[in-house]
C-alpha cells in the first residue's frame, strides 16, 4: 500500500468517526497515542482482574488488624487504588515503618477537599470526619502486575509495622 492510500484511509476512517464522536476528538490525542490507546485497551480485562485478585489478597492478610481499616471488598469491582486507613497514621510513622521493610506506599488523599483553595467559598465548617480520614489514609502498592505473593509481603510488612509501633 501505498502512503496516499494509507492518508486517503485515515482521512475516511476520520470523517467516519467524526459524525458519531466528540468533535474535539482527532485534537485530543496525535495518531500515535490513539494506537498506543487501542493497544493498552486490549489489556484493560487482564490487568483489572489482576487488580481485583491483589485486593482481594490484601482484604483477607489485612482482616483481623485493629489498626487498619479496610474497604469493602467486592467482587469484580473496577479497582485502581487500594486505600486502607490506619489509625495513627503519622504517629506510629507508619509510612517510614513500610520504607524500612521496603514497601512505598503513598498518602496522596492527606487533605480536606473543603479546605483546598478552590472549594473553600463553598464550606463553611471544620469537617472533623473528612480531616479524620485524611490523616489516616494510606495507598497500598497495586499494580496489575505485583503479584500475589508480593502483596501477601506487603500485608505482613504493614502488620509488623503497626506491631512494631505498639
Amino acid at each position: 500500500r501505498s502512503w496516499k492510500q494509507d492518508r486517503g484511509e485515515r482521512r475516511h476512517m476520520a470523517q467516519a468517526a467524526s459524525r458519531i464522536l466528540p468533535w474535539d476528538l482527532d485534537n485530543t490525542l496525535a495518531d500515535f497515542q490513539a494506537r498506543i490507546g487501542i493497544v493498552q485497551m486490549k489489556k484493560l480485562g487482564d490487568m483489572s482482574s489482576a487488580r481485583c485478585r491483589l485486593a482481594k489478597v490484601y482484604s483477607e492478610e489485612l482482616k483481623g488488624s485493629p489498626q487498619i481499616t479496610r474497604p469493602v471488598y467486592q467482587e469484580n469491582s473496577p479497582y485502581t487504588l487500594y486505600t486502607i486507613r490506619v489509625a495513627g497514621r503519622d504517629n506510629l510513622q507508619f509510612s517510614r515503618r513500610m520504607k524500612q521493610c521496603g514497601v512505598l506506599v503513598d498518602q496522596s488523599y492527606d487533605y480536606v477537599l473543603p479546605k483546598l483553595p478552590e472549594f473553600q467559598c463553598y464550606g463553611n465548617s471544620c469537617y472533623p470526619n473528612a480531616a479524620a480520614a485524611a490523616a489516616e489514609v494510606v495507598n497500598l502498592p497495586f499494580y496489575p502486575e505485583l503479584g500475589e505473593k508480593t502483596a501477601r509481603l506487603i500485608a505482613a510488612c504493614a502488620r509488623e509495622a503497626l506491631d512494631e509501633a505498639g
